[in-house]
């Protein structure tokens, strides 16, 4: 089975795993007039051409103390990737943070995750090896939780 996992924010990061090969880079990004914006045809052109079987994406809400344009940017983000998958058509399930980081024992500080995204995908590990990676440790993290932890959050 051929699976992509989906950290959505502009520093997350998009991880396509089969069998033992992992593939996983920050999300590609776009600068338009100093603003930084998804990259919409770098995106659709690595999920056509990892023809993913399905997609796992952190499902993304407001959360308490976060302001309203950090919330908005969020929201827009996510939609992007949903829409891209959406009009694709990749089956994709979205998975809480919550979830897949119980499931996958990861904490919410990120060098922890980036260590964790080492121990369970040690081939991979050179892929999030700088502080800034810790989006791509966790787009790796919810490939491998959508593999190994049922396809069911």
């Amino acid at each position: 089975m051929r699976v992509c996992g989906i950290d959505p924010g502009l520093t997350g990061g998009i991880t396509f795993i089969e069998g033992n090969e992992v593939s996983a880079e920050r999300t590609p990004i776009k600068t338009i007039k100093g603003k930084k914006f998804l990259n919409l045809v770098g995106i659709v052109d690595r999920i056509k051409i990892f023809n993913p079987d399905k997609v796992f994406i952190e499902k993304q809400q407001s959360m308490p103390r976060q302001g309203v344009a950090s919330t908005f940017k969020t929201g827009f983000n996510y939609g992007l990737y949903v829409g891209c998958l959406i009009a694709l058509d990749v089956e994709y399930l979205e998975v809480s943070p919550r979830k897949w980081k119980k499931d996958l024992n990861v904490s919410a500080d990120k060098d922890l995750a980036r260590a964790r995204a080492g121990y369970l995908l040690p081939q991979a590990a050179h892929c999030w090896e700088l502080k800034c990676e810790d989006g791509v440790a966790e787009s790796a993290l919810i490939a491998y939780w959508g593999l190994n932890c049922g396809q069911e959050p």
